[in-house]
Protein backbone atom coordinates (compact mmCIF):
# COMPACT_ATOMS: atom_id res chain seq x y z
CA UNK A 1 0.00 0.00 0.00
CA UNK A 2 1.30 3.43 -0.92
CA UNK A 3 1.86 5.94 1.88
CA UNK A 4 -0.72 8.69 2.27
CA UNK A 5 0.38 11.62 0.12
CA UNK A 6 -0.91 14.96 1.49
CA UNK A 7 -0.69 16.52 -1.97
CA UNK A 8 -3.55 14.26 -3.08
CA UNK A 9 -5.97 15.33 -0.33
CA UNK A 10 -8.79 17.53 -1.69
CA UNK A 11 -9.63 20.84 -0.07
CA UNK A 12 -13.24 21.68 0.76
CA UNK A 13 -13.62 25.17 -0.70
CA UNK A 14 -17.12 25.60 0.73
CA UNK A 15 -15.59 25.95 4.19
CA UNK A 16 -13.48 28.85 2.88
CA UNK A 17 -16.51 30.99 1.95
CA UNK A 18 -17.59 34.00 3.97
CA UNK A 19 -21.35 33.56 3.64
CA UNK A 20 -22.06 36.88 5.38
CA UNK A 21 -19.78 39.39 3.64
CA UNK A 22 -19.97 43.09 4.33
CA UNK A 23 -22.60 44.55 1.98
CA UNK A 24 -22.25 48.19 0.98
CA UNK A 25 -24.36 50.54 -1.14
CA UNK A 26 -22.95 52.97 -3.72
CA UNK A 27 -24.41 55.92 -1.77
CA UNK A 28 -22.78 54.91 1.52
CA UNK A 29 -20.11 57.30 2.88
CA UNK A 30 -16.59 55.90 2.65
CA UNK A 31 -15.91 56.81 6.28
CA UNK A 32 -18.77 54.59 7.46
CA UNK A 33 -17.58 51.71 5.27
CA UNK A 34 -14.06 52.00 6.69
CA UNK A 35 -15.45 51.85 10.22
CA UNK A 36 -17.47 48.74 9.37
CA UNK A 37 -14.43 47.06 7.83
CA UNK A 38 -12.34 47.92 10.88
CA UNK A 39 -14.98 46.51 13.23
CA UNK A 40 -15.03 43.23 11.31
CA UNK A 41 -11.24 43.01 11.40
CA UNK A 42 -11.19 43.61 15.17
CA UNK A 43 -13.94 41.09 15.87
CA UNK A 44 -12.20 38.52 13.72
CA UNK A 45 -8.77 39.11 15.30
CA UNK A 46 -10.14 38.90 18.83
CA UNK A 47 -12.26 35.82 18.19
CA UNK A 48 -11.18 32.51 19.72
CA UNK A 49 -13.27 30.66 17.12
CA UNK A 50 -10.73 29.41 14.57
CA UNK A 51 -13.38 28.61 11.97
CA UNK A 52 -14.86 32.09 12.22
CA UNK A 53 -11.44 33.64 11.77
CA UNK A 54 -11.00 31.61 8.60
CA UNK A 55 -14.16 32.84 6.88
CA UNK A 56 -14.43 36.57 7.65
CA UNK A 57 -13.37 38.59 4.60
CA UNK A 58 -11.80 42.04 4.78
CA UNK A 59 -13.65 43.66 1.87
CA UNK A 60 -17.08 45.04 1.12
CA UNK A 61 -19.33 43.99 -1.76
CA UNK A 62 -21.18 46.90 -3.36
CA UNK A 63 -24.75 45.92 -4.22
CA UNK A 64 -27.41 47.90 -6.05
CA UNK A 65 -30.89 46.60 -6.93
CA UNK A 66 -29.85 43.14 -5.80
CA UNK A 67 -26.87 42.98 -8.17
CA UNK A 68 -23.12 43.15 -7.58
CA UNK A 69 -21.80 46.43 -9.01
CA UNK A 70 -18.41 46.75 -7.33
CA UNK A 71 -16.05 45.86 -4.50
CA UNK A 72 -14.26 48.01 -1.92
CA UNK A 73 -11.01 46.68 -0.47
CA UNK A 74 -8.07 47.67 1.67
CA UNK A 75 -6.17 48.39 -1.54
CA UNK A 76 -8.77 51.02 -2.50
CA UNK A 77 -8.38 52.66 0.90
CA UNK A 78 -4.59 52.79 0.55
CA UNK A 79 -5.01 54.58 -2.77
CA UNK A 80 -7.29 57.15 -1.12
CA UNK A 81 -4.87 57.68 1.76
CA UNK A 82 -1.97 58.13 -0.66
CA UNK A 83 -3.93 60.84 -2.49
CA UNK A 84 -4.91 62.58 0.75
CA UNK A 85 -8.61 62.16 -0.06
CA UNK A 86 -11.28 63.35 2.37
CA UNK A 87 -13.16 60.17 3.29
CA UNK A 88 -16.10 62.16 4.68
CA UNK A 89 -16.70 63.76 1.27
CA UNK A 90 -16.71 60.55 -0.78
CA UNK A 91 -19.19 57.75 -1.33
CA UNK A 92 -18.44 54.10 -2.05
CA UNK A 93 -19.72 54.56 -5.59
CA UNK A 94 -17.00 57.15 -6.17
CA UNK A 95 -14.09 54.91 -5.18
CA UNK A 96 -15.13 51.26 -5.57
CA UNK A 97 -13.51 48.85 -8.02
CA UNK A 98 -16.16 48.34 -10.68
CA UNK A 99 -14.63 45.49 -12.66
CA UNK A 100 -15.13 42.61 -10.26
CA UNK A 101 -13.67 39.17 -10.93
CA UNK A 102 -16.17 36.59 -9.67
CA UNK A 103 -16.13 32.82 -9.18
CA UNK A 104 -19.07 30.51 -10.04
CA UNK A 105 -20.58 28.41 -7.28
CA UNK A 106 -20.35 25.30 -9.45
CA UNK A 107 -16.57 25.77 -9.70
CA UNK A 108 -15.93 25.25 -5.99
CA UNK A 109 -14.87 21.66 -6.49
CA UNK A 110 -11.74 22.87 -8.27
CA UNK A 111 -9.17 24.45 -5.96
CA UNK A 112 -6.87 25.15 -8.90
CA UNK A 113 -9.56 27.29 -10.53
CA UNK A 114 -9.64 29.66 -7.56
CA UNK A 115 -5.85 29.69 -7.31
CA UNK A 116 -5.60 30.50 -11.02
CA UNK A 117 -7.93 33.51 -10.76
CA UNK A 118 -6.11 34.86 -7.69
CA UNK A 119 -2.81 34.70 -9.54
CA UNK A 120 -3.98 35.74 -13.01
CA UNK A 121 -5.80 38.88 -11.91
CA UNK A 122 -3.69 39.69 -8.83
CA UNK A 123 -6.78 39.85 -6.61
CA UNK A 124 -7.32 38.45 -3.15
CA UNK A 125 -11.12 38.36 -2.94
CA UNK A 126 -13.47 36.43 -5.24
CA UNK A 127 -17.22 36.96 -4.84
CA UNK A 128 -19.04 33.63 -5.28
CA UNK A 129 -21.97 33.91 -7.69
CA UNK A 130 -24.81 31.37 -7.99
CA UNK A 131 -26.46 30.03 -11.13
CA UNK A 132 -29.05 32.84 -11.13
CA UNK A 133 -26.47 35.58 -10.57
CA UNK A 134 -27.14 35.81 -6.84
CA UNK A 135 -24.35 36.58 -4.38
CA UNK A 136 -23.42 33.52 -2.32
CA UNK A 137 -20.44 34.92 -0.43
CA UNK A 138 -16.73 35.71 -0.76
CA UNK A 139 -13.66 33.50 -0.87
CA UNK A 140 -10.27 35.05 -0.12
CA UNK A 141 -6.68 33.99 -0.56
CA UNK A 142 -6.39 33.88 3.22
CA UNK A 143 -9.40 31.63 3.76
CA UNK A 144 -8.26 29.39 0.90
CA UNK A 145 -4.87 28.94 2.54
CA UNK A 146 -6.57 27.90 5.77
CA UNK A 147 -8.59 25.09 4.20
CA UNK A 148 -5.81 23.68 2.03
CA UNK A 149 -4.20 21.07 4.20
CA UNK A 150 -0.51 21.75 4.88
CA UNK A 151 1.57 19.28 2.90
CA UNK A 152 4.90 17.68 3.58
CA UNK A 153 6.35 19.43 0.54
CA UNK A 154 6.42 22.69 2.52
CA UNK A 155 9.06 21.10 4.72
CA UNK A 156 11.26 20.45 1.68
CA UNK A 157 11.21 24.01 0.35
CA UNK A 158 13.11 26.94 1.82
CA UNK A 159 12.06 30.52 2.43
CA UNK A 160 14.95 31.71 0.28
CA UNK A 161 13.44 29.95 -2.76
CA UNK A 162 10.20 31.94 -2.80
CA UNK A 163 10.77 35.13 -0.82
CA UNK A 164 10.28 38.50 -2.50
CA UNK A 165 13.27 40.81 -2.93
CA UNK A 166 13.91 43.68 -2.96
CA UNK A 167 11.48 44.91 -0.30
CA UNK A 168 9.94 48.38 -0.23
CA UNK A 169 11.28 50.12 2.89
CA UNK A 170 10.84 53.48 4.61
CA UNK A 171 12.77 55.23 7.42
CA UNK A 172 11.43 55.54 10.95
CA UNK A 173 10.46 59.20 10.57
CA UNK A 174 8.35 58.70 7.43
CA UNK A 175 4.81 60.01 7.75
CA UNK A 176 1.84 57.72 7.21
CA UNK A 177 1.03 59.69 4.07
CA UNK A 178 4.46 58.88 2.68
CA UNK A 179 4.04 55.21 3.61
CA UNK A 180 0.64 55.08 1.91
CA UNK A 181 2.10 56.73 -1.19
CA UNK A 182 4.83 54.08 -1.31
CA UNK A 183 2.24 51.30 -1.10
CA UNK A 184 0.18 52.88 -3.85
CA UNK A 185 2.97 53.71 -6.31
CA UNK A 186 4.90 50.46 -5.75
CA UNK A 187 1.69 48.38 -5.72
CA UNK A 188 2.55 46.53 -2.52
CA UNK A 189 0.48 45.91 0.58
CA UNK A 190 3.15 46.55 3.20
CA UNK A 191 6.20 48.68 3.85
CA UNK A 192 9.07 47.54 6.06
CA UNK A 193 10.29 50.26 8.43
CA UNK A 194 14.08 50.41 8.76
CA UNK A 195 16.58 52.05 11.08
CA UNK A 196 20.13 53.07 10.17
CA UNK A 197 22.58 50.96 12.18
CA UNK A 198 26.30 50.34 12.35
CA UNK A 199 27.76 46.97 13.43
CA UNK A 200 31.30 46.43 14.65
CA UNK A 201 32.67 49.53 12.95
CA UNK A 202 31.40 48.51 9.51
CA UNK A 203 29.44 50.74 7.15
CA UNK A 204 25.97 51.73 8.31
CA UNK A 205 22.99 49.95 6.78
CA UNK A 206 19.20 49.84 7.09
CA UNK A 207 18.02 47.26 9.63
CA UNK A 208 14.33 46.13 9.66
CA UNK A 209 12.64 47.18 12.90
CA UNK A 210 8.93 47.29 12.05
CA UNK A 211 6.23 46.96 9.42
CA UNK A 212 3.09 48.83 8.34
CA UNK A 213 0.41 47.08 6.30
CA UNK A 214 -2.73 47.98 4.41
CA UNK A 215 -4.75 46.60 7.29
CA UNK A 216 -2.96 48.92 9.69
CA UNK A 217 -3.95 51.88 7.51
CA UNK A 218 -7.59 50.79 7.68
CA UNK A 219 -7.38 50.83 11.47
CA UNK A 220 -5.63 54.21 11.52
CA UNK A 221 -8.27 55.74 9.23
CA UNK A 222 -11.08 54.40 11.41
CA UNK A 223 -9.43 56.05 14.43
CA UNK A 224 -9.01 59.40 12.62
CA UNK A 225 -5.21 59.28 12.85
CA UNK A 226 -3.56 62.31 11.23
CA UNK A 227 -1.63 60.77 8.33
CA UNK A 228 0.30 63.97 7.58
CA UNK A 229 1.77 64.40 11.07
CA UNK A 230 2.04 60.83 12.40
CA UNK A 231 5.36 59.07 11.80
CA UNK A 232 5.95 55.38 11.26
CA UNK A 233 7.92 54.82 14.47
CA UNK A 234 4.83 55.71 16.54
CA UNK A 235 2.42 53.22 14.97
CA UNK A 236 4.43 50.46 13.25
CA UNK A 237 4.14 46.81 14.29
CA UNK A 238 7.27 46.03 16.26
CA UNK A 239 9.30 44.03 17.19
CA UNK A 240 9.46 41.79 14.12
CA UNK A 241 9.76 38.06 13.84
CA UNK A 242 12.68 37.63 11.44
CA UNK A 243 12.96 34.48 9.35
CA UNK A 244 16.16 33.22 7.77
CA UNK A 245 16.30 32.24 4.08
CA UNK A 246 17.27 28.77 5.27
CA UNK A 247 14.06 28.28 7.27
CA UNK A 248 11.58 25.86 5.73
CA UNK A 249 8.28 27.05 4.29
CA UNK A 250 6.64 24.79 6.84
CA UNK A 251 8.16 27.01 9.55
CA UNK A 252 6.84 30.11 7.76
CA UNK A 253 3.39 28.52 7.44
CA UNK A 254 3.29 27.61 11.14
CA UNK A 255 4.40 31.08 12.23
CA UNK A 256 1.79 32.74 10.01
CA UNK A 257 -0.91 30.59 11.58
CA UNK A 258 0.37 31.03 15.14
CA UNK A 259 0.65 34.81 14.86
CA UNK A 260 -2.36 35.19 12.56
CA UNK A 261 -0.35 37.23 10.04
CA UNK A 262 -0.04 37.02 6.28
CA UNK A 263 3.58 37.98 5.77
CA UNK A 264 6.89 37.62 7.57
CA UNK A 265 10.10 39.58 7.10
CA UNK A 266 13.23 37.65 6.09
CA UNK A 267 16.68 38.90 7.07
CA UNK A 268 20.25 37.67 6.60
CA UNK A 269 23.82 38.92 6.92
CA UNK A 270 22.95 40.52 10.27
CA UNK A 271 20.05 42.43 8.74
CA UNK A 272 21.86 43.80 5.69
CA UNK A 273 19.69 41.68 3.43
CA UNK A 274 15.90 42.03 3.63
CA UNK A 275 13.21 39.92 1.98
CA UNK A 276 9.61 39.02 2.65
CA UNK A 277 7.64 35.78 2.44
CA UNK A 278 3.88 36.10 2.04
CA UNK A 279 0.68 34.16 1.83
CA UNK A 280 0.83 34.56 -1.95
CA UNK A 281 4.26 32.91 -1.99
CA UNK A 282 2.80 29.85 -0.27
CA UNK A 283 -0.25 29.72 -2.53
CA UNK A 284 1.92 30.06 -5.62
CA UNK A 285 3.44 26.68 -4.80
CA UNK A 286 0.02 25.17 -5.47
CA UNK A 287 0.29 26.02 -9.16
CA UNK A 288 -0.48 22.68 -10.90
CA UNK A 289 2.88 22.46 -12.69
CA UNK A 290 4.88 23.54 -9.65
CA UNK A 291 2.86 21.22 -7.44
CA UNK A 292 3.56 18.25 -9.70
CA UNK A 293 7.31 18.87 -9.71
CA UNK A 294 7.30 19.26 -5.93
CA UNK A 295 5.28 16.08 -5.62
CA UNK A 296 8.19 14.22 -7.22
CA UNK A 297 10.45 15.51 -4.45
CA UNK A 298 7.96 14.38 -1.80
CA UNK A 299 7.71 10.97 -3.45
CA UNK A 300 11.48 10.60 -3.39
CA UNK A 301 11.62 11.75 0.24
CA UNK A 302 9.21 9.01 1.41
CA UNK A 303 10.92 6.33 -0.64
CA UNK A 304 8.31 5.82 -3.36
CA UNK A 305 10.80 6.03 -6.20
CA UNK A 306 14.42 5.33 -6.95
CA UNK A 307 17.17 7.80 -5.91
CA UNK A 308 17.98 10.79 -8.08
CA UNK A 309 20.91 10.26 -10.39
CA UNK A 310 23.85 12.61 -10.33
CA UNK A 311 24.40 12.58 -14.09
CA UNK A 312 22.23 12.47 -17.20
CA UNK A 313 21.70 8.91 -18.43
CA UNK A 314 21.83 8.84 -22.23
CA UNK A 315 19.02 6.27 -22.30
CA UNK A 316 16.72 8.91 -20.81
CA UNK A 317 17.31 11.53 -23.52
CA UNK A 318 14.26 10.58 -25.68
CA UNK A 319 12.02 10.68 -22.60
CA UNK A 320 13.49 14.00 -21.49
CA UNK A 321 12.74 15.46 -24.93
CA UNK A 322 9.15 14.20 -24.69
CA UNK A 323 8.81 15.77 -21.23
CA UNK A 324 10.01 19.09 -22.64
CA UNK A 325 7.33 18.92 -25.33
CA UNK A 326 4.66 18.20 -22.71
CA UNK A 327 5.77 21.18 -20.64
CA UNK A 328 5.48 23.36 -23.76
CA UNK A 329 1.90 22.13 -24.24
CA UNK A 330 1.14 23.01 -20.62
CA UNK A 331 2.46 26.54 -21.11
CA UNK A 332 0.39 26.99 -24.27
CA UNK A 333 -2.75 25.73 -22.53
CA UNK A 334 -2.16 28.05 -19.58
CA UNK A 335 -1.80 31.02 -21.94
CA UNK A 336 -5.02 30.00 -23.69
CA UNK A 337 -6.87 29.96 -20.37
CA UNK A 338 -5.40 33.34 -19.40
CA UNK A 339 -6.48 34.97 -22.65
CA UNK A 340 -9.95 33.44 -22.45
CA UNK A 341 -10.56 34.64 -18.89
CA UNK A 342 -9.18 38.12 -19.63
CA UNK A 343 -11.48 38.55 -22.63
CA UNK A 344 -14.45 37.33 -20.59
CA UNK A 345 -13.78 39.70 -17.70
CA UNK A 346 -13.35 42.73 -19.97
CA UNK A 347 -16.43 42.10 -22.11
CA UNK A 348 -19.01 44.55 -20.78
CA UNK A 349 -21.70 43.13 -23.06
CA UNK A 350 -21.60 39.77 -21.29
CA UNK A 351 -24.22 39.20 -18.58
CA UNK A 352 -23.25 37.89 -15.15
CA UNK A 353 -24.82 34.53 -15.97
CA UNK A 354 -22.97 34.19 -19.28
CA UNK A 355 -19.76 35.34 -17.64
CA UNK A 356 -20.11 32.58 -15.05
CA UNK A 357 -20.63 30.05 -17.83
CA UNK A 358 -17.51 31.27 -19.60
CA UNK A 359 -15.47 31.06 -16.40
CA UNK A 360 -16.80 27.55 -15.81
CA UNK A 361 -15.61 26.61 -19.30
CA UNK A 362 -12.20 28.04 -18.49
CA UNK A 363 -12.11 25.94 -15.33
CA UNK A 364 -12.77 22.89 -17.48
CA UNK A 365 -9.62 23.75 -19.38
CA UNK A 366 -7.78 23.98 -16.10
CA UNK A 367 -8.94 20.43 -15.39
CA UNK A 368 -7.44 19.43 -18.73
CA UNK A 369 -4.20 20.94 -17.49
CA UNK A 370 -4.45 18.87 -14.33
CA UNK A 371 -5.12 15.74 -16.40
CA UNK A 372 -2.00 16.38 -18.45
CA UNK A 373 0.01 16.75 -15.29
CA UNK A 374 -1.44 13.55 -13.78
CA UNK A 375 -0.43 11.64 -16.90
CA UNK A 376 3.00 13.25 -17.00
CA UNK A 377 5.42 10.75 -15.43
CA UNK A 378 8.96 11.98 -16.05
CA UNK A 379 12.01 9.82 -15.37
CA UNK A 380 14.27 10.37 -12.42
CA UNK A 381 15.37 13.97 -12.73
CA UNK A 382 19.13 14.39 -13.21
CA UNK A 383 20.93 17.01 -11.24
CA UNK A 384 24.39 18.43 -11.36
CA UNK A 385 26.18 19.93 -8.41
CA UNK A 386 23.15 20.69 -6.20
CA UNK A 387 21.03 18.67 -3.81
CA UNK A 388 17.25 18.48 -4.05
CA UNK A 389 15.65 21.06 -1.78
CA UNK A 390 18.82 23.14 -1.45
CA UNK A 391 17.78 26.79 -1.36
CA UNK A 392 19.55 29.40 -3.47
CA UNK A 393 21.47 31.97 -1.47
CA UNK A 394 20.72 35.66 -2.10
CA UNK A 395 23.58 37.95 -2.97
CA UNK A 396 25.73 38.55 0.10
CA UNK A 397 23.87 35.89 2.07
CA UNK A 398 25.43 34.28 5.12
CA UNK A 399 23.83 32.22 7.89
CA UNK A 400 23.67 34.39 11.00
CA UNK A 401 21.85 33.43 14.17
CA UNK A 402 19.00 35.94 14.03
CA UNK A 403 16.78 36.51 17.01
CA UNK A 404 13.04 36.15 16.49
CA UNK A 405 10.44 38.46 17.99
CA UNK A 406 6.64 38.29 17.54
CA UNK A 407 4.91 41.12 15.68
CA UNK A 408 2.09 42.80 17.54
CA UNK A 409 -0.34 43.49 14.70
CA UNK A 410 -2.24 41.35 12.24
CA UNK A 411 -1.14 41.83 8.66
CA UNK A 412 -2.93 41.76 5.34
CA UNK A 413 -2.15 39.47 2.37
CA UNK A 414 0.55 40.33 -0.11
CA UNK A 415 -1.37 41.16 -3.28
CA UNK A 416 -2.51 44.08 -5.31
CA UNK A 417 -6.03 45.20 -6.17
CA UNK A 418 -9.00 43.53 -4.53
Amino acid sequence: MQPDNPLDRPANLETAIDYQPLILSPEQPVRLAVQQMSDRINQNSNSSDTQKRAVVSSCGLVVENGGLVGIFTERDLVRLAANGSDLDALTIGDVMTKKVITFPLNGLQDVFGALFLFRRYQVRHLPIIGDRGEIIGVISSESLRRVIRPADFLKLRRVGEVMTTPVICAPLQSTLTEVAQLMSTQRVSCVVIVELRQVYGNDAYDFPVGIITERDLVQFQSCYVDFHNTTADLVMSTPLLLLSPEDSLWTAHQEMQRLRVRRLVVSWDWGKGIGIVTLSNLLRLLDPVEMHLTKEVVTEAVGQSSPIRGTVDSTNLPQIKQNSQIKQQLRQLTEEISTHLLNTAQNRNTSNLNRNVEIANALTKIKRLQALIDNFDPPDRPISGTKTGQNPKPDGYRSPELSSHPPIEDESPQAVNS
